[in-house]
């Protein structure tokens, strides 16, 4: 975006970066996030005196971070047949995971950063970002590299491009759900390593656990993100004119 591109990775991440500008299917997948904002808003501003108040928009951090780092698992069949492109000049599979992954990354951590602090701000708490951003930042790294595996490992029926992005293909409710599904309780069950710390800060109050959280986030997202990677490469590799073939004829 403005910049030569210095290789397939940067030439994806470039690419991928474009399609979040004037793709209506990613934007639309981003709508959640002010809605839920203003409800957590209202919410917390309607609640009884004792009540989480403002507190719920804390919430709001870990819920940006995971839908942003799910929204790209089903990127692959996004690209419907423009896919070929990726085929026929021999992009590695490292290449356009870690491009895809980037393209994200660029303006998503940023966004999560943002979020997350801006809650904290509204709730009143210092404290309290440590093991937000822990959270928020875990949940980015352990999802985002789970969707590089799911998008190159499980391709469904997705609105084809400049179709409605609320439009649901024929046929592919079952193996949608199927996928979706699971893929959001591999999704919680990444999360355990620094989600359990979170926890435990939670219910005693006591500051060392959530530095332990922020500790774990960072490290157990990194290695999850780059274990996904990965295994998503590996597969890509190895059925890239399969993946090619079946969502061609989506």
């Amino acid at each position: 975006l403005g910049r030569r591109a210095t290789g397939p990775r940067t030439a994806i991440a470039a690419r991928a970066q474009r399609y979040w500008l004037t793709d209506p299917r990613y934007a639309a997948g981003l709508i959640i996030i002010p809605l839920m904002a203003v409800l957590l808003w209202f919410t917390g501003g309607m609640a009884a005196e004792g009540g989480p108040g403002l507190g719920l928009l804390l919430v709001l951090g870990p819920i940006t971070a995971w839908s942003l780092a799910y929204s790209i698992s089903a990127d692959i069949a996004y690209d419907h047949t423009a896919f070929h492109l990726h085929v026929v000049s021999g992009v590695r599979g490292v290449d356009d995971r870690w491009g895809r992954v980037l393209g994200l990354a660029g303006w998503g951590v940023p966004m999560i950063l943002l979020v997350t602090t801006a809650t904290v701000a509204a709730a009143g708490d210092w404290s309290l970002l440590a093991p937000m951003l822990g959270l928020a930042l875990g949940l980015f790294g352990t999802t985002a590299g789970l969707s590089a595996l799911v998008s190159a490992r499980f391709v469904y029926p997705v609105p084809k491009p400049g179709d409605s992005p609320f439009k649901t293909p024929q046929g592919a409710a079952m193996r949608t759900m199927l996928v979706q599904g699971a893929s959001l309780l591999v999704s919680l069950a990444l999360a355990v390593p620094f989600l359990a710390p979170f926890v435990v800060w939670l219910v005693t109050g006591a500051a060392v656990w959530g530095w332990v959280t922020v500790a774990l986030g960072f490290a157990w997202g990194a290695v999850a993100l780059w274990l996904g990677v990965r295994l998503g490469a590996r597969w890509y590799d190895r059925a890239q004119a399969e993946t090619y073939q079946a969502v061609a004829a989506f």
